[in-house]
């Protein structure tokens, strides 16, 4: 049971409930841990989700099953050939997030979802001048909406969540008691 002065950062569970069956693109399969560090998001997919699970990363990995830059085209997927495309904390490491997201409008089958999370602008890291370096971009939760909105994508949900990487607890109580402060955004949008 999650608690507030243990909280658990499953992100898979949040994401599960977004996605199709059917083929799904996990964009940062590397990197994205959940609970707490200690299991991979990508291998919480794959073991509960119903379709094949490809992981795409930039650097190998166990869950990585094709390497690529996120920043270029992503010719190795056809057109409207995947049901779902996942990217857990990829965006802010992009230099040219508007192509990645119509390359992955591109790819994704009508009807397809995207879930992307991402830091947001008002989080308390921000707040707390805790910015990675490896950030080209951050969004406020309007933003980011309308960025997607303009490639062609039409928004299912968007919330804040109050996953934070750092276990301080002020820095927990104040995203959980002021929703605009939550550290991560998370938006679902669909073809």
């Amino acid at each position: 049971m999650t608690n507030f002065w243990r909280p658990q950062f499953n992100r898979a569970k949040i994401i599960l409930k977004h996605l199709k069956d059917g083929k799904t693109i996990d964009f940062g399969s590397a990197g994205m841990r959940d609970d707490g560090g200690k299991e991979s998001l990508h291998q919480n997919l794959m073991d509960n989700h119903n379709g094949g699970i490809i992981g795409v990363d930039i650097r190998p990995s166990d869950y990585t099953d094709v390497i690529a830059d996120l920043d270029k085209p992503l010719d190795m997927f056809a057109n409207d050939s995947i049901t779902n495309i996942t990217a857990g904390e990829v965006m802010e490491h992009l230099k040219r997030p508007y192509e990645f997201l119509k390359e992955c409008h591109r790819i994704l089958e009508r009807g397809g979802r995207l879930v992307l999370t991402t830091p947001s602008a008002e989080g308390v890291q921000l707040l707390m001048g805790r910015e990675s370096p490896y950030h080209y971009f951050t969004w406020t939760e309007k933003n980011l909406k309308y960025f997607c909105s303009s490639v062609g994508f039409k928004i299912i949900h968007s919330q804040k969540l109050n996953i934070y990487y750092n276990r301080n607890l002020f820095l927990r109580g104040f995203g959980y008691v002021f929703y605009k402060f939550r550290p991560t955004l998370l938006i679902v949008l669909e073809k």
